[in-house]
């Protein structure tokens, strides 16, 4: 067997081999769980996005570059990884969808973000990151297809690693199959070096569990200074 596939083979089936050696080098989140908007640790604010190219995005998009760019400015050989159970069905999709019924121009703009990594490329452009990117969408089992993503990634030898996690709750069009309440979206610069902490330790139980709104309590948390 190929072994890099054998290695993802092990990760995949096997990620408690890894557990706790995943090290957070940096982290960036946006969520209004708690009632109105808040940008956690470095998320930029969306107000200083550059206009000129992220004027015509949705907030979606909006806040998944505010989180890789919260990241820091060096990251051009860092493939990202970016995790999404609805990804931007509640806004671009359905208004294409409106369009059609209503036999209207489809909007260039709309079509070309409908894509599921749509908000992840345009994160590498405007960041200069020459590096690989993907998304996935697992159901329930996003957040933990993520980790197994992630856990793959650094065990076949990747050094560094961005993942990134985006959703939103849908319309009303789409109220019998919406999951969440809130808002959330992260991106966390990670690495396989070092001796992992108690907080990157819990993070990783939470991604593997696909508990998000533990992983946004961890990352409250984290802010004020409170142990895991």
């Amino acid at each position: 067997m190929n072994e890099s596939l054998d290695k993802g083979k092990r990760v995949a089936g096997h990620p408690e081999q890894s557990h706790g050696h995943i090290k957070i080098n940096a982290l960036a989140a946006i969520s209004d769980r708690d009632g109105e908007p808040r940008h956690y640790h470095s998320a930029l604010p969306l107000k200083e996005l550059p206009k000129a190219t992220t004027r015509r995005l949705s907030r979606f998009e909006k806040c998944v570059i505010a989180c890789v760019m919260g990241l820091g400015e060096e990251l051009g050989d860092i493939p990202m990884v970016l995790g999404s159970r609805y990804g931007t069905v509640a806004s671009n999709t359905l208004q294409l969808l409106k369009q059609l019924n209503g036999e209207d121009v489809l909007s260039p703009t709309r079509f070309s973000l409908s894509v599921h990594n749509a908000s992840v490329g345009l994160a590498s452009q405007l960041m200069k990151i020459h590096a690989d990117y993907s998304a996935i969408a697992a159901g329930a089992r996003t957040l933990n297809a993520l980790y197994t993503e992630a856990l793959a990634r650094l065990r076949d030898g990747a050094d560094q690693l961005i993942i990134i996690y985006a959703d939103t709750p849908l319309t009303e069009e789409y109220a019998p199959f919406n999951t969440i309440d809130h808002e959330y979206y992260f991106a966390a610069l990670i690495s396989a070096n070092g001796q992992a902490d108690a907080n990157a330790t819990e993070f990783t139980a939470l991604l593997r569990a696909s508990d998000l709104d533990g992983v946004f309590a961890l990352f409250d948390a984290m802010e004020k200074g409170v142990p895991a």
